[in-house]
Parts: structure tokens; sequence; C-alpha cells
């Protein structure tokens, strides 16, 4: 955009600034109770316009920054972020917006009175952003916990029944990885990558380049294990996030933890041995390499289509 049309948008802008206001306080004052599912759909079409928009939205952050903010950084710390606040945000909210039982003051209280707190949206408010994280700082409020930076995540890479797991997913049945793997229905072979913020640099400074010209992280080394019936898994991501505290989003919770099937390892072969690594650049992505040569690439969710360069 040039300097001439900037002027003209941000000069229309400030004339309908307050008739603009006004129109949408009028609106929320005449709709009243907001209800849950007005809520969820609000949720949704923000979610759904940060993933159709972001790659737009990342290369002008680059270009305003003048190329010192970089594409990968923007996508991660300003829209994937985000869009894993916003799936967080829709599995909680029927709890949050559950009223809360107070005791009534007096004489309210003798006379059979009952007091509750009820939540409800702010209505129309303005965000002011700083100018480092001009976007994800703009969105931030507009979700009910505001702006969300996990403390880790973390990618293992398993032989798992899908198609078992995935069937009692659908039936309403709630999985528990660690009670799949000690019934030897699912085996852990690697934490692929785990990312906690604090060692986001370390994590950079140690990245080499590799033959294709490509940064990545420090690879891991594997031999495929010989599984009784091996022929019956299938060689899968699955993506762990902790939010906060105690509270994570565990496999099958949210779009960004649904389990992703490794087709190109397949057929699996028993003493196989191989080397995954996580690569940087304007797609990262997991690629593997045979013993023998060429690379595979195993793992293209960027991650995963919240996330999609």
């Amino acid at each position: 955009m040039g300097i001439a049309e900037h002027d003209q948008i941000t000069q229309a802008a400030g004339q309908n600034l307050s008739a603009l206001v006004e129109r949408q306080r009028s609106q929320f004052r005449a709709e009243g109770e907001v209800t849950y599912a007005t809520r969820m759909d609000r949720l949704k079409r923000l979610k759904a316009l940060i993933i159709e928009n972001k790659t737009a939205f990342a290369e002008t952050t680059k270009r305003e920054f003048n190329g010192a903010r970089s594409y990968e950084f923007s996508l991660f710390s300003e829209f994937a972020s985000k869009v894993e606040a916003i799936e967080y945000s829709m599995k909680h909210l029927k709890a949050w917006m559950k009223p809360e039982k107070r005791r009534a003051n007096k004489p309210m209280n003798f006379l059979g009175g009952k007091s509750q707190v009820r939540y409800y949206p702010k209505g129309v408010v303005g965000i002011i952003s700083p100018w480092n994280l001009p976007f994800g700082l703009t969105v931030a409020p507009l979700h009910p916990q505001g702006i969300f930076i996990p403390q880790q995540i973390e990618v293992d890479l398993c032989l798992a029944k899908l198609s078992e797991e995935t069937a009692a997913v659908k039936r309403g049945d709630t999985l528990d990885s660690e009670a799949l793997i000690a019934a030897g229905k699912r085996h852990r072979l690697a934490t692929a990558l785990c990312l906690i913020p604090s060692q986001a640099a370390t994590l950079m400074q140690q990245a080499s380049q590799n033959s294709a010209g490509l940064f990545e992280l420090n690879p891991i080394h594997l031999t495929m294990p010989a599984v009784a019936d091996l022929s019956d898994f299938d060689p899968v991501l699955f993506t762990r996030v902790q939010a906060f505290e105690q509270h994570q989003l565990l496999n099958y919770e949210s779009e960004i933890t649904l389990p992703l099937r490794c087709t190109e390892l397949s057929p699996l072969q028993a003493g196989e041995r191989f080397k995954m690594s996580f690569q940087l650049g304007n797609y990262p992505k997991f690629a593997i390499t045979p013993n023998g040569g060429r690379g595979l690439i195993l793992f293209t969710r960027q991650p995963p289509s919240t996330f999609n360069p």
C-alpha cells in the first residue's frame, strides 16, 4: 500500500470513528444478553479470519519492519499462538460463563434472596497495541483469556493403532496416552521436538545448516523397534501443549493436537535406522533421512493448519 492510499484510509477512519463507535455501542445494547452460541460463533469467525489471512499479515509485518522481523517469528508469536488461545477459550467458555453464587446481603438474605455473579462481554472497547507485536496484542484482548503463550509444546513420534484410536474418540471415549502405552497399544519412539519459549534463542543458536542449505535443529537418530504385530501400527506424530501450570491440551483435544500419520515411513521395517530433524525456514517441517540416502518429508503440518506458512 502506498503512502497516499494509507493517508486516505487513516483520514476516512478518523472522520467516521465516532459514528462507528456509537453504532457499535447501540447494537451491543440492543442485543442484550450475549448467548453462549453467539460467543462461540464469534470466536470461530475470529479464528477463521486469522487462519485465512495469516500469510498476508506475516508478510506485511516483515515488510513494515524492513525485514528485521522474520516471517516465521510473526507466524508463531502473533498467529499460531492466538489460534491456540482461541481454541482454549472455546473449550472452556461454557465453564467461564457459568454464574457464581454469592451470599446475599442483609436484609435480603432473611427474605430468601439469592445473589449471583454473571459474566458478560465488556461491549465496545478500544484496543491500543504496541509496535513490537502489532497484530497479536490487538487480537489478544478479543478472546476471554487474553494473550496466550504456551509454556511448552512437545511432539512425540509414536507407533499407534490410529484407526482404533480415532474410532474411540468419535464414540466419545477419553484416551489416556500413558494407559495406551502401558497396554502395548501405543509405543513412544522419541520426542521429536520440545519447544519452551525461554529456550527458543538457545535452540536457534544450536541450529546448523544442512546440505540443502536449510537450518535444522539437532537431529535425533532412531532405530525402528521389533514390536509384535508391527504391521498393525502406524507411525504417528502426537502433539501436547502445556498451556499454563496444570492446564494442558492433549491428543485429540484441539486442531493443533490432532495426530498426524507419517505415511512416508510405511511400510514399517524392524531394525531400520533413520535420522529425524526439524527444519526451519519459510516452510518449517520435520524430515527424516534413512540410513542409505534420500530425505523424506515426515511432517509438514506447519504446525498445523493453524500455523500454515
